[in-house]
């Protein structure tokens, strides 16, 4: 009788080996998507809503190209999240895009107006000083290792005097609404937009923090009436469940839930339904909701719904706290908490951090050791008997306070 041993050939034992070898390799090669997708200073040209795409002409290229923006592209308007009818013709933008593939072309999923690229970075620009009989403006930043310089006309909309050593902004009669009339010494910082190669806003921190929050209720609004902009991750139509992804401009509402809440799906026809499950899933929250199955059965995976919910109170949404600190369980559970409600605030430069922008659950921990670290601390901190609340305090004292909010530095 032959012994079965002798099947074990070394062919057969690669074949049962390579499945766990390859994904060990898998792993280990697995490199973070931001840090190769191509970013591009651009001028928007046009968009189109309907079908979700925007002209544009990026700089140093010539000629314009017609790109289409992800469903769930990160849209920010004056340093906050907004919609891509929002951005201005012939303002200057910043994109990010995946890598064109072979018979397809770049696809966005990030465009920000330039003053939402300065917020992103932590970096306004220095005023240096200012030529009132040309109207222009010198500023400079520094951006990664070296320190850029740009010297700026401004547009018709604003003009500029120098008093001493103070540089005066003021709006024309016929300039926007949103040019208040600001006073800077050189040294002080600004935020700026600027639109065909000059300056069309020039704001102070502080009025760019109240355009901000402007912008901000203008979201609100949007979500309250519309619903929270979500992908459809599941759905089982015969079980009367449906399983959606929660777009990261919605992060706060979606997390505020809690199981048993009634929420309407927007459909051609309005569906109510019952909220099951809620739980974050990188900067996306997985909401699990049970409805009438016949209601559900045109729907597919990859579909984009609107969810309406209820609004969360003010003190919810205007802390910079994360929403539901203390309603995870279990020790795991409240680890992964913290690392898919906060975000990495380590030193690393160059746009190239997927935890500072997309909350630090999306490190690759093969490839970064700040998850494993974080994962340690919080789990110190638990084993010690802290509450979230206090284990959040301390994570903000020595992680500083861009752990709370997506970011990147340069």
């Amino acid at each position: 009788m032959t012994d079965p041993r002798s099947a074990w050939t070394i062919p057969a034992l690669l074949l049962v080996l390579t499945p766990a070898v390859s994904g060990q390799k898998i792993l280990k090669d697995q490199t973070a998507l931001l840090r190769q997708s191509p970013k591009h200073f651009v001028t928007v040209v046009q968009t189109d809503t309907k079908n979700h795409t925007v002209e544009l002409q990026v700089e140093g290229k010539k000629g314009t190209e017609t790109l289409t923006v992800e469903p769930d592209a990160e849209v920010k308007i004056h340093g906050t999240w907004g919609r891509l009818d929002q951005l201005v013709a012939g303002d200057r933008a910043w994109v990010w895009m995946h890598k064109a593939k072979k018979g397809h072309r770049a696809r966005i999923f990030v465009i920000a107006d330039e003053i939402s690229e300065q917020e992103i970075h932590g970096l306004p620009y220095e005023v240096t000083g200012a030529d009132a009989a040309k109207k222009r403006v010198f500023l400079r930043r520094k951006y990664g290792k070296e320190t850029k310089t740009r010297e700026l006309d401004l547009d018709a909309s604003i003009t500029v005097a120098t008093q001493g050593d103070l540089i005066v902004f003021s709006p024309t009669g016929g300039g926007s609404a949103l040019q208040p009339k600001i006073e800077v010494k050189p040294g002080d910082r600004v935020y700026i937009q600027t639109a065909g190669g000059k300056i069309r806003l020039l704001l102070s921190p502080d009025v760019a923090a109240e355009l901000r929050h402007k912008q901000e209720l203008v979201r609100r609004a949007d979500l309250r009436g519309g619903g929270l902009p979500t992908s459809v991750a599941a759905n089982h139509p015969f079980a009367g469940e449906i399983e959606v992804m929660v777009d990261h401009e919605a992060m706060r509402w979606a997390r505020h839930q809690q199981p048993g809440v009634e929420v309407t799906l927007m459909l051609d026809k309005p569906v109510k339904g019952v909220l099951r499950h809620v739980e974050g899933w990188h900067e996306k929250t997985r909401l699990r909701i049970a409805t009438r199955g016949p209601d559900l059965a045109d729907i597919r995976p990859g579909d984009r719904i609107r969810i309406k919910v209820p609004e969360p109170p003010p003190e919810v949404l205007d802390s910079e706290l994360p929403v539901g600190i203390g309603r995870a369980k279990g020790r795991d559970k409240r680890i992964e908490w913290f690392l898919a409600n906060t975000y990495c605030s380590c030193s690393i430069a160059g746009d190239g951090c997927t935890g500072m922008f997309y909350t630090l659950a999306s490190c690759n921990p093969t490839r970064c050791g700040m998850p494993k670290r974080i994962k340690t601390l919080v789990g110190d901190l638990i084993d010690k008997g802290m509450k979230d609340k206090d284990i959040l305090a301390e994570l903000r004292k020595t992680r500083g306070p861009m752990c709370l909010k997506p970011h990147l530095l340069r």
